[in-house]
């Protein structure tokens, strides 16, 4: 039997991890309890915060795709770690930066999402070296070095989130992905050695907060279209822990 191809656009949503403490207190209660106790391990406050939002967003947006409630959700990890839902007929992940998380959501297939603050202290010669494909080095060596710096945290948030959808992390030698460097990346410019049978990798850039960069990777089937994004939802913090009714004035 034929499988029919999903006509539905991948997803993705931003989420400002902040809540007071009384709101976290219930956006925790989203969680399972593992994600819990691994919150209540974080020697700063702030951290445990950002984990609280960043999980309870996943745990909302899996719900509002047909996962059940966020505390009765059954999650798993793949052999690298990368989460995924239990029986689960969409495919859902998580980046967090700073004081912001991306969650992305495929119908089409494994997706990966990355956001990553401008950092342009970090980049030096030998990291560049330590990331980049032959392909990657011979497209920096035509920059010159103010560009470079820009040029890496585009290439590394792609690169990223090709890592993300694959399930591979950092297990996969990263000289094995090219990804494009310029401003606009093409959909289609991500090349795997080797490829992915029956895979083909589509390529998004996503907007990102001042100082942020973001992308996203789809791996859908060989020889479908590539199916672009919807525009990026903001998720508040309301849309979360939606604030109690206030009572009527008589």
């Amino acid at each position: 039997m034929t499988a029919v191809a999903s006509t539905t656009a991948p997803g993705a949503w931003l989420v400002h991890l902040w809540a007071p403490p009384e709101r976290e207190a219930r956006l925790l209660r989203l969680l399972s309890e593992d994600d819990r106790q691994r919150c209540a391990r974080f020697v700063f406050p702030w951290l445990e915060t950002r984990f609280a939002v960043a999980h309870a967003a996943l745990r909302v947006i899996a719900s509002r795709h047909g996962a059940g409630p966020p505390s009765q959700q059954r999650w798993t990890k793949g052999p690298h770690g990368k989460p995924a839902l239990v029986d689960s007929a969409f495919e859902i992940n998580l980046s967090h930066a700073g004081d912001w998380a991306l969650v992305a959501v495929s119908h089409d297939g494994p997706v990966g999402v990355d956001i990553e603050a401008l950092a342009p202290e970090r980049v030096s010669p030998g990291m560049v070296k330590t990331v980049t494909s032959e392909l990657e080095r011979a497209a920096f060596a035509t920059l010159c070095e103010p560009q470079h710096s820009a040029a890496f945290f585009r290439l590394w948030v792609r690169k990223e989130a090709m890592l993300k959808a694959l399930g591979t992390g950092l297990t996969r030698r990263l000289g094995t992905i090219d990804v494009p460097l310029q401003t606009e990346a093409p959909p289609d410019g991500v090349v795997l050695r080797p490829p992915v049978p029956g895979r083909r990798p589509w390529l998004w850039d996503l907007p990102a907060p001042l100082g942020y960069l973001a992308a996203m990777v789809v791996l859908q089937p060989e020889g479908e279209p590539a199916r672009p994004p919807g525009p990026l939802q903001w998720l508040s913090l309301d849309d979360l822990d939606p604030p109690p009714q206030s009572a009527g004035m008589g």
